[in-house]
């Protein structure tokens, strides 16, 4: 009878040790600590907003239902037609690599601030595939014509105009 209770009492004790964690952490993995969190900046936010509306690798796409409404299954001569479900994108004028965007997003800040050239990625995110060589010849051109705070308030109202050619932009 004793030797029952004692080991009512010992199991009660062992289950006890090893289930709560008061205790300490019998048999249960140890606890990795986490690496510190990596500090997002200006730059991968600017990047993130374009690839959000710009994705990369987007090759091919389905065609939409509608695609093949009112047409017909064979050619005039009985020749079956083909409809592919699917059409291989080849690179579009979005696609650019993440070093080129982070190099654009660094002249923007540059000439703009962090804060202005953040919100004109905000505001029209394909601004980062433009040719950053031109950014300055673009300013300049548009300086001279308008002054150069008007310029810089006129290119962070509306971004696209830094995609205009140097001689184009001189005639504005």
């Amino acid at each position: 009878m004793w030797f029952s209770r004692f080991f009512l009492s010992v199991l009660l004790v062992v289950t006890t040790f090893t289930s709560v964690q008061a205790f300490g952490p019998f048999g249960q993995p140890r606890q990795r600590t986490a690496a510190p969190p990596k500090k997002i900046t200006q730059v991968d936010t600017a990047v993130a907003i374009y690839q959000k509306k710009y994705p990369p690798n987007r090759r091919s796409r389905k065609r939409a239902f509608n695609a093949n409404l009112g047409m017909p299954r064979r050619d005039l001569d009985g020749t079956p037609l083909k409809v592919a479900q699917t059409r291989d994108m080849g690179p579009t004028f979005s696609d650019r690599p993440e070093a080129d965007l982070q190099a654009t997003y660094s002249a923007l800040s540059k000439y703009f601030g962090d804060e202005a050239a953040l919100q004109m990625v905000r505001d029209f995110p394909l601004v980062l595939a433009m040719d950053r060589s031109n950014l300055i010849p673009n300013m300049d051109a548009y300086s001279a014509t308008f002054g150069t705070e008007d310029a810089a308030a006129m290119v962070r109202r509306n971004p696209g105009l830094l995609f205009c050619k140097p001689d184009n932009a001189a005639e504005a």
